[in-house]
């Protein structure tokens, strides 16, 4: 269940699936699959989702020179300013810090 659930998370991060529709594919009811996905990843599914946008966000920012809106677009979040609301209160830093000091040598 676990390998299936982060490919589908991680391949939808613009509009992933939600509870019903992940608990429906795997012919759970809403609590007990809300209750199994809390013991395999010990996160909510809106937290895991989170967790996820915010990883792939991380790797852009380091990666690639895409504006933080193409970033913020891409990996899910409903524009800039909400993805640098939620970075900044998970990382402690703004994106854009966040960037600069992945980018400075050494």
């Amino acid at each position: 269940m676990t390998e299936w659930l982060e490919m589908l998370v991680d391949s939808n991060l613009q509009n992933p699936p939600t509870t019903v529709d992940m608990a429906a594919t795997l012919g759970m009811g809403v609590v007990r699959f809300a209750r199994a996905f809390k013991t395999s990843f010990s996160a909510t599914p809106h937290q895991y989702i989170q967790a996820r946008r915010l990883e792939h966000a991380r790797e852009l920012l380091c990666r690639t020179d895409a504006t933080l809106t193409a970033i913020a677009l891409d990996t899910g979040f409903a524009s800039h300013a909400h993805f640098s609301t939620v970075f900044r209160a998970t990382t402690g830093v703004t994106p854009i810090s966040y960037r600069r000091d992945a980018l400075r040598p050494g």
